[in-house]
């Protein structure tokens, strides 16, 4: 007899009811799987392809930014991985972003439109994944962006001519155009002037080399340019210099190889502390203001360095009798590329010291100091007036297209006897708006209405058409002061006098007053405006001089008139300007990106 016992008699019903949803559930988390591992897949291959297409955005933008704002490239030949800038391939160049296993790829970018200075791209990023057996394409995707580059100009917060270069700060970068034979554009490199072999002018302005141990991770704020050499200031109050490295003019506590052709750091002394508010360069000498004091180091042959001493230093040294420690903080110093002398205005008064071989010190003397020494405030002259800005010319030697007398002695001027302080003056601007000067008058560049040859060696009130005007800045070229005044009727104007060598005052011509057939040269001795054919309707903010050229800032641009022979107007020429041009060293770009 057959028993069922009713405790097993439905096992085997059971147990392929649970094979049945266990492979129900199984099939579902397969299922899950793939579908995960798929949109993982996709998720991976369109990250790849939009890495693709913004990195042709990248170069899109890098090609805009180092022309100039300027396209060039077409849609018949467009930008890719293996092309330059104007979509011409390169040869040995990855025609792929990546290439790793079995993906690589590629972008490819176009040029929608260009209007108003805005340039709408179309940029396309391709990715290719290939078989691993074959290494044949199978499968492809892509992603299409539209990008839009359009120009946000660097405004400079800082600017400084020196003799054949300009450099700047623009975006708390440092700048310059010029010419490179001392290593003074910074950028690695030593090259000569025309018309040597293997000669480079920098017609438009570089950014100086940002590396490591030098400005790299730094922002800077004062430029400063001088005599084969620059320098820079960041917002650390470090003080970074290059070029030419005689007689310990970087700074660094020793002299190295000269030249020194990228940013190296001024080897700050434990007193030096403070902000560091102004940098002017001498003829191989620098000063500083930090914390009020000065500080001052390289070539001391005149006792330029205010140190009491005429020994050379490799590292910033005090100056003696004015500063805060003195209790007469300083705040400017000048001098100038052919300078052997520096001016400062410290408590209100202004100081000068080096050589004095026409009167530029102001002391009623033409004897050398050491130290600084009070320009002369009697005979009402200077006396009850507060000094706030210095002016200080001199020139050591003929050079860079300076006057010549007719027998081509440069002035009286030779290596053997450096006897070149004809040019050499000062001058002074006062908080009421009053301008004085004092030194050499040969080019009429006291402003007196003549060009004798007599020093002044006290100040002397700038009159002419200065008379009854509010002088707001002031600024000294090689022979030729400027004064920017305001004026109820233009708001402002801008007066040269002196020497018009190179179109330096900005007369549009280079005939003038002088009546003395010996002299070779072009002056106005008493202040006349500039002409003005640039700067017409704009507001001037400040004016700054170079070796035979003088420049304004108006509205963040700069307009430079006079010599040009080196690129150092800044202009994309070699074309010396008679009249304000502008300069493009102010007209850099910082693309800026929609996408």
């Amino acid at each position: 007899m057959l028993i069922i016992n009713p405790d097993r008699g439905f096992a085997l019903p059971s147990i392929m009811i649970a094979s049945v949803v266990m492979l129900l559930l199984l099939v579902t988390a397969i299922s899950s799987v793939t579908t995960t591992r798929t949109a993982l897949d996709d998720q991976y291959r369109n990250t790849l392809t939009r890495q693709a297409a913004e990195s042709g955005v990248r170069l899109a933008e890098a090609c805009v930014r180092n022309n100039d704002m300027t396209v060039t490239w077409s849609n018949s030949s467009p930008l890719r991985p293996n092309t330059d800038c104007s979509g011409n391939a390169v040869t040995g160049q990855s025609a792929y972003v990546l290439e790793s296993g079995n993906f690589r790829t590629s972008f490819t970018v176009g040029i929608d439109s260009t209007a108003g200075g805005v340039y709408t791209m179309n940029v396309e990023g391709l990715l290719e994944q290939t078989r691993t057996s074959s290494g044949a394409v199978w499968r492809t995707s892509q992603q299409v962006l539209k990008a839009e580059v359009s120009g946000e100009p660097l405004f400079p917060t800082s600017v400084s001519g020196g003799l054949y270069q300009v450099c700047a700060v623009l975006s708390e970068e440092t700048w310059c155009n010029g010419g490179n034979n001392s290593g003074q554009m910074g950028n690695g490199r030593q090259e000569p002037l025309p018309p040597a072999a293997g000669s480079a002018l920098y017609e438009r302005p570089e950014r100086v080399l940002r590396l490591s141990g030098g400005l790299l991770g730094k922002k800077d704020k004062i430029a400063s340019s001088g005599s084969g050499r620059a320098c820079t200031v960041t917002t650390d109050n470090s003080i970074y210099c290059w070029g030419s490295s005689g007689y310990g003019s970087l700074g660094v506590g020793y002299t190295p190889p000269n030249p020194q052709t990228t940013p190296i750091a001024v080897a700050k002394p434990a007193g030096m502390t403070g902000e560091v508010t102004a940098i002017a360069q001498g003829w191989n000498s620098i000063c500083a203001i930090s914390g009020g004091n000065l500080w001052c180091w390289g070539h001391n042959n005149y006792g330029q360095l205010g140190i009491n001493n005429t020994t050379n230093q490799t590292s910033p040294v005090r100056v003696h009798n004015i500063g805060t420690h003195a209790g007469r903080p300083v705040t400017d110093v000048a001098s100038h590329p052919y300078s052997e002398s520096f001016c400062a205005t410290a408590g209100g008064d202004a100081y000068c010291w080096g050589r004095n071989t026409y009167g530029q010190l102001g002391d009623n003397s033409t004897t050398t100091r050491l130290t600084p020494t009070a320009v002369r405030k009697d005979d009402g002259r200077l006396a009850g007036r507060t000094v706030i800005k210095v002016v200080n010319v001199t020139s050591v030697r003929a050079h860079d297209g300076q006057i010549s007398l007719a027998d081509g002695t440069g002035d009286g001027c030779t290596t053997a006897n450096r006897n070149c302080y004809v040019q050499s003056y000062s001058c002074a601007l006062t908080s009421d708006g009053q301008m004085y000067c004092w030194g050499a008058n040969r080019f009429g560049q006291l402003g007196q209405g003549s060009w004798t040859t007599s020093n002044q060696l006290v100040p002397i009130r700038v009159m002419g058409a200065l008379n009854g005007k509010f002088v707001r800045d002031i600024a000294g070229s090689y022979m030729t002061p400027c004064a920017l005044t305001t004026e109820p009727d233009s708001g402002n104007r801008l007066y040269c006098w002196g020497s018009n060598k190179s179109g330096a005052g900005g007369l549009g011509h280079e005939n003038g007053c002088d009546n003395t057939p010996s002299l070779q040269v072009y002056c106005s001795p008493t202040p006349v405006v500039m002409q003005t054919p640039g700067l017409a309707n704009r507001y001037i903010d400040s004016i700054y001089a170079g070796v035979n050229r003088m420049c304004a800032i108006t509205q963040g641009v700069s307009f430079c008139t006079g010599l040009n022979t080196h690129a150092q107007i800044g202009d994309g020429t070699t074309t010396t300007r008679l009249v304000p041009t502008e300069a493009s060293v102010f007209r850099q770009y910082r693309p800026s990106l929609v996408y």
